[in-house]
C-alpha cells in the first residue's frame, strides 16, 4: 500500500468516525476539520485540541482528536493539500492558482510523509 493510499484510508476512517459521532449527537464534543477548516488552516490550535482530547469518551472521539491534533501540527501548505485532496476530496486541479504541477506534487509528498510520520509516532506510543 502506498503512503497516498494509507493517508486516504485514514481520512476515510476519519469521515466515518465523524459521521458516527453526528448520528449519536456527539459532534459538538470534538472539533472537526470539517466544521472549522479555516481555524485549522490559520491557527496553531494544537493545544486546544490536546486539551479536548483528554476528555474523550470513546474510540471515534479519540481517533478524530488524534487526527485533528496531527493535522494541527502541519505547516499551512500541508494543511491546505490534505484538506482539499483527502478531506474534501476535491478533484481536478484546485491547486493551479497557487502552485506549479511540480511544486504541488513535491508539497503533497511532504504533506503525506509528515502526516504519516506523526500518525505512526502517535500510534507507536499507544503500544508501549
Amino acid at each position: 500500500m502506498t503512503d497516498y493510499d494509507k493517508l486516504k484510508e485514514i481520512f476515510t476512517d476519519y469521515k466515518k468516525s465523524c459521521a458516527k459521532m453526528m448520528r449519536v449527537g456527539m459532534s459538538s464534543d470534538v472539533i472537526t476539520i470539517f466544521s472549522d477548516s479555516e481555524k485549522f488552516l490559520e491557527d496553531d490550535c494544537s493545544n486546544e485540541i490536546f486539551i479536548n482530547s483528554r476528555q474523550v469518551k470513546n474510540h471515534d472521539q479519540l481517533f478524530v482528536s488524534q487526527v485533528n491534533f496531527i493535522y494541527s501540527l502541519l505547516d499551512k501548505n500541508s494543511k491546505e493539500i490534505i484538506l482539499n485532496d483527502f478531506i474534501l476530496g476535491k478533484r481536478g486541479s484546485w491547486w493551479t492558482n497557487n502552485h506549479s504541477r511540480s511544486t504541488y506534487y513535491r508539497l503533497r509528498e511532504k504533506a503525506i510523509v509528515s502526516f504519516l510520520d506523526y500518525y505512526e509516532s502517535l500510534n507507536m506510543n499507544k503500544a508501549i
